[in-house]
């Protein structure tokens, strides 16, 4: 993979899995999140030509490498939350040769 030591694992994120709605001001539904796992993960840089590249859905987003194995398998519909910002999961790379690291490709929740 892209990342050689973990020394590169910097950052904290924290995924949270839904656990239902609670009702808001209004009676509005606002989300519910149990917080499952919060591993260390490091930026992977994009190039412009990886930018430019990209079709709409990949617009916005941000890759970020962490180990693969983690006390929890990450699911495809946790939320991700990096100082307080809410990113949801639009790929999942692992590694499946070496099963070290795994990239994620994560878009802001607006």
């Amino acid at each position: 993979m892209v990342v050689s030591r973990t020394g590169k694992l910097t950052k904290r994120i924290s995924f949270k899995k839904s656990i239902g709605y609670v009702n808001g001001p209004n009676g509005t539904k606002i989300s519910n999140y149990k917080e499952m796992i919060n591993p260390w993960f490091g930026y992977k840089k994009k190039y412009l030509s990886e930018v430019k590249n990209e079709d709409t859905s990949y617009k916005n987003t941000i890759n970020i490498i962490i180990r693969q194995k983690q006390k929890e398998e990450i699911q495809p519909d946790w939320i991700g939350e990096i100082n307080g910002k809410n990113f949801e999961i639009v790929e999942m790379n692992p590694d499946t040769e070496d099963q070290d690291f795994m990239l994620l490709v994560l878009k802001a929740v607006e």
